[in-house]
């Protein structure tokens, strides 16, 4: 056995000769965070950085954020995010962040962190955890007293505006519009979010029995692919034809083709195309969320996963389970959830017909 472990080690060092595994070894342990998230990070540091630079020089050394100067003394970043809570506009009205989008910043500074290989007490994490829950309520009272709208971030989409939606989608005639009702209708039904329907794979789509069924390599809660066996399924909606995914995926197929990509939509940035020709159609069709008493500013790409979920657990009095819908939309449950409550196949099926 020992003779063999050396022959395979010999082999792979073979392989490896002239390649540089210390980079090999970095992009591996870096390959933790998402591209995207890295980057959203790496934004909202060089603001931090910024700050530090004004209002704190002895933070910035050669040109970077000496971290640990920020874990011995907290206030400085606390006083960071008050900086963007309290921030006024050139006429004195209030233009500070949103409670949302500073803990991001949160986020990003706990990366920051982690990169530099410090080490926390539970006294930090505790004064970080106390500070931003006092912020909570202090953004809340704000939202309140300035009179602002009691729902943050994008409304749920419901679902008869997504019906008319989709039908005028689909009436547009225009190539690119029926890209669009394709993404919207799949989205919908596969309850994920806009950039996952855009991996969806055309080997990772199969029919099972009365189903249409989808497989997702990885997603934003399962980025290591351990639920890749899992599969979506989705049904036809003859009754609905607007909305059927059977329907909205052969017309796609027969106008666009598989061709010879491994992606049922192939091409860069196919999410941000189909939040762009989104909000194009929101626009266009102002007549038709004036009925639901909407804006366009009030929709977004989030709002079909927002409201495929309220409308799955709320549209009947014999909904689907909650778990059984977060199980599809790809959301964590917790640790004893997650240990204990598992994807089963029929669950899944009763959530793609409520869907559909």
């Amino acid at each position: 056995r020992d003779a063999t472990r050396a022959a395979r080690g010999a082999a792979l060092a073979r392989q490896l000769g002239g390649v540089d595994t210390g980079s090999l070894i970095l992009e591996t342990e870096q390959a933790r965070i998402a591209q995207s998230s890295r980057r959203t990070y790496n934004s909202q540091n060089a603001r931090l950085q910024a700050y530090l630079a004004a209002q704190h020089p002895e933070c910035v050394v050669d040109g970077r954020v000496d971290t640990q100067q920020l874990v011995d003394d907290l206030t400085i970043f606390k006083g960071f995010i008050l900086k963007l809570f309290h921030k006024k506009d050139a006429e004195g009205n209030d233009a500070g962040l949103r409670f949302s989008s500073l803990s991001a910043y949160r986020s990003a500074f706990n990366h920051l962190v982690n990169e530099a290989g410090l080490a926390t007490s539970d006294a930090f994490k505790k004064s970080v955890k106390d500070f931003f829950a006092g912020l909570k309520r202090q953004d809340a009272e704000k939202r309140q007293e300035n009179g602002d709208a009691p729902t943050v971030g994008k409304m749920a989409l419901p679902f008869g505006l997504y019906r008319s939606l989709a039908k005028a989608l689909l009436m547009d005639g225009r190539p690119q519009m029926l890209f669009a009702h394709c993404y919207l209708v799949l989205t919908w039904n596969l309850m994920c979010r806009s950039n996952n329907t855009a991996k969806i794979g055309v080997r990772r789509i199969q029919w099972r029995e009365d189903s249409l069924v989808i497989y997702f390599a990885q997603t934003k809660s399962d980025q290591a692919g351990d639920r890749v066996k899992d599969p979506l399924h989705l049904y036809a909606n003859p009754g609905m034809p607007e909305i059927c995914p059977v329907l909205a995926l052969a017309m796609y197929l027969s106008y666009f083709g598989s061709g010879c990509s491994s992606l049922l939509f192939p091409g860069s940035s196919q999410a941000h195309r189909f939040c762009g020709l989104l909000e194009a159609a929101l626009v266009a069709n102002d007549d038709l969320l004036e009925a639901f008493g909407l804006d366009s500013s009030d929709l977004g790409s989030h709002s079909i996963r927002k409201g495929v979920v309220t409308y799955t657990l709320g549209g009947s009095t014999a909904a689907p389970g909650i778990f059984s819908v977060t199980l599809r939309a790809q959301w964590k449950q917790g640790l004893v959830q997650e240990k204990y409550i598992k994807y089963q196949a029929a669950a899944d099926q009763f959530c793609g017909r409520v869907a559909s």
